[in-house]
């Protein structure tokens, strides 16, 4: 039996968070959710401190038990002083991030005194699929976006085969399958999937994802299939056990108190 089908053993399960943009407030929304359908479950929450703070403040909220935060180091050096560069945040954190989740996810463990079952995190983390296939435990991923970008991530290649026998950026996607890509061209694509650069983590970090992907156990899709229903059956024939699962909230509000 392969590591990506194998059975949990554990009800504990590591919930890897990019702590950036409006990604980490979906996927504890999806964690919340769970937890309430399956209370014997336990999650630890993976982020930086500072996003932790930031989605985990629920003033005078009940805060859930069986969800517990956990905070990894944010890759930047000591001293370091914000310049307005974002993206240079970014990079910093990818830089050794697995690492960093690595030794996250072992802490959590001996924390709760379980091993940890099943690695959820966000899609871009690709790293997450190759830990939980060393624990050979499941990997589900969520990505938070719709389903149109998530396709080009995945024909990343082709598409940058197309472009390299074209030598034009104005080339229109019509290579790729269905409707819509027609009208769109090479250029009109984020520079990460039409080229990427050997430099940037973030562009090598998404053209990553892209392989690992079809690896994963489930990928969990912040949508829903009657968006697009042509691109729904282009993805579920590309990667296992995909399920449309929101829309969820971009900010992840705490449950209500109970009277």
């Amino acid at each position: 039996m392969s590591a990506s089908h194998r059975r949990a053993t554990t009800n504990h399960i590591a919930v890897l968070a990019f702590p950036f943009g409006t990604h980490a407030g979906p996927l504890l929304t999806l964690v919340r959710r769970l937890s309430e359908a399956a209370p014997h479950l336990r999650f630890s929450f993976l982020s930086t401190a500072r996003s932790n703070a930031s989605i985990f403040s629920g003033g005078s909220t009940r805060p859930n038990p069986n969800i517990r935060p956990y905070d990894v180091g944010d890759g930047l050096p000591e001293g370091y002083v914000f310049g307005g560069n974002q993206v240079e945040v970014v990079e910093l954190f990818l830089n050794g991030a697995a690492e960093r989740f690595k030794k996250g996810m072992e802490a959590a463990a001996a924390a709760a005194g379980e091993e940890i079952g099943c690695v959820m995190s966000d899609a871009f983390f690709w790293f997450a699929g190759d830990m939980a296939g060393a624990m050979k435990v499941p990997w589900v991923a969520l990505w938070t976006s719709g389903p149109r970008p998530l396709f080009l991530h995945l024909e990343t290649d082709l598409i940058r085969e197309n472009l390299k026998s074209s030598g034009s950026r104005e080339k229109s996607l019509d290579f790729l399958p269905g409707l819509g890509f027609s009208s769109m061209r090479v250029a009109d694509l984020p520079e990460e999937v039409a080229s990427g650069s050997a430099d940037s983590p973030f562009a090598d970090m998404v053209h990553k994802m892209g392989h690992h992907l079809p690896r994963a156990t489930s990928v969990l899709i912040n949508s829903f299939q009657e968006i697009d229903t042509e691109m729904h059956h282009l993805l579920n024939s590309r990667l296992q056990n995909f399920l449309n699962i929101g829309p969820l909230n971009i900010l992840s509000p705490p449950p209500p108190t109970s009277e």
